[in-house]
């Protein structure tokens, strides 16, 4: 049985670098940023046009609260951002590394910590884990490259994160209670596959990682012991992360980049950097919201 259906654009927007699309039920639409042109963006579902922020900090991801409120990753710490009036409140600070560029991507568990990784050429970046409960930020591993996609399965036994420039993503046993990670395992290792790397990614309820594979121009269905069920092209080069939306969570979104590009044919530089959406049949796990 096929798992989607046609692909489409849901918004024209010639992002430089389109990143971390949450599905926010309550206002039945997408958010998303620019990574390259610190831009946060919502768009309705059904919604004409794009309502963005503009931000003079580095913003790199973002949760939703359950206060209501946006936790922002930037560039120097962890930021509450209020969308209505746009006041922006430090909650704590990060300073990066010597060998660290960067923040990027990050999600919430369940329990609403806040998970995000660094990115260090080096391949002495981290994954980090801040709890709302107490204000900590615990450093979880150091010898990260480039700290990607972040995931859960549905009943949040099972952790998924991606190293793009190491082209793997690991699978954990993850103790919800506690925040504490297993032993690191291989689920997907691209090293030796020629399809890009794993960027962003989501988890759908039956267990399966859908992953962004930059500079492979598609996004892959696999299966929780790892295996690739489905390759679905894209007309991108670089599409960079995924989310389930829509009323059912039946509508993959899915971000791209246009930064950087080699020359390409005329319609993947058209279309590069654009938002696009497919239905597909099994719905995604919901994004937890951070615990502030």
């Amino acid at each position: 049985m096929q798992d989607f259906e046609s692909l489409s654009v849901f918004c024209e927007n010639e992002d430089e670098l389109g990143e971390c699309p949450l599905w926010h039920a309550k206002s039945d639409s997408l958010y998303w940023i620019d990574w390259c042109r610190n831009i946060l963006y919502r768009k309705k579902r059904e919604g004409s046009s794009a309502e963005h922020i503009q931000l003079d900090r580095n913003i790199r991801a973002f949760a939703f609260c359950r206060s209501g409120d946006l936790l922002l990753n930037l560039n120097g710490g962890l930021s509450l951002l209020n969308w209505e009036n746009g006041e922006l409140h430090e909650v704590i600070s990060l300073s990066l590394g010597e060998e660290e560029q960067n923040v990027n991507d990050a999600k919430c568990d369940a329990r609403g910590r806040f998970w995000f990784g660094t990115i260090s050429s080096s391949g002495k970046g981290r994954l980090l884990r801040f709890d709302p409960a107490d204000k900590s930020l615990r450093t979880i591993r150091e010898d990260i490259h480039t700290s990607n996609g972040i995931g859960w399965s549905a009943d949040g036994e099972a952790f998924y994160y991606a190293d793009s420039g190491k082209k793997i993503i690991w699978k954990c046993a993850y103790d919800l209670e506690t925040g504490e990670l297993g032993p690191f395992e291989d689920f997907a290792d691209f090293s030796s596959i020629d399809l890009g790397n794993p960027d962003g990614l989501a988890v759908d309820v039956e267990g399966c990682v859908w992953v962004a594979m930059w500079d492979g121009k598609c996004v892959l269905r696999i299966s929780e012991t790892g295996k690739i069920l489905r390759c679905i092209d894209f007309p991108v080069m670089r599409p960079t992360s995924c989310a389930f939306g829509g009323e059912d969570l039946k509508t993959l979104y899915v971000t791209s980049a246009a930064v950087d590009l080699e020359p390409q044919p005329a319609e993947q530089v058209l279309r590069s950097g654009n938002v696009f959406s497919m239905k597909v049949s099994i719905p995604g796990v919901p994004v937890a919201e951070c615990a502030i």
